[in-house]
């Protein structure tokens, strides 16, 4: 079972946005008794987008993704809390596992399960470099080991 790291759970983070929109309403309190009306709507966009964006952030930790090696198959499973669960399945036989390095306009590093071009699943994406390339080594292993 693969999972991204997830620091905060959603309530911490529920806390840490009525922390910010308490602190920035107070500065905004200050201005508006000093007649600068115009900063309230600020103070209110200004803890909105620190909301929304603790929110996808938040969303996206809760992925997961679950490879199993059997006998004649690999199925990897992946979803979040929201979706249900996709399903793929490959036939042991034909199968490549493929590790594409980081470089040639890529970021980080792409591990995938492929039986052709069209067929062609990533997982991991979550993952650091090294967790990925463990992951890499260890689906190697579990390959090879029932052939």
């Amino acid at each position: 079972m693969l999972r991204p790291n997830r620091s905060c759970s959603w309530r911490t983070n529920q806390w840490f946005i009525a922390i910010v929109g308490l602190q920035a309403s107070l500065v905004g309190a200050f201005f508006w008794f000093k007649g600068l009306y115009l900063v309230l709507p600020f103070v209110g966009l200004e803890t909105m987008a620190v909301a929304a964006a603790l929110y996808v952030v938040s969303r996206r930790t809760y992925a997961w993704e679950a490879v199993v090696v059997a006998d004649d198959d690999l199925e990897v499973i992946a979803g979040n809390h929201l979706a249900d669960a996709r399903q793929w399945r490959f036939p042991r036989r034909g199968l490549q596992l493929v590790l594409r390095p980081a470089g040639a306009g890529r970021v980080r590093s792409r591990l995938s399960i492929a039986m052709s071009r069209s067929s062609r699943v990533e997982i991991g994406r979550f993952l650091s470099e090294g967790e990925r390339r463990a992951l890499h080594r260890s689906l190697q292993q579990a390959l090879t080991a029932g052939v």
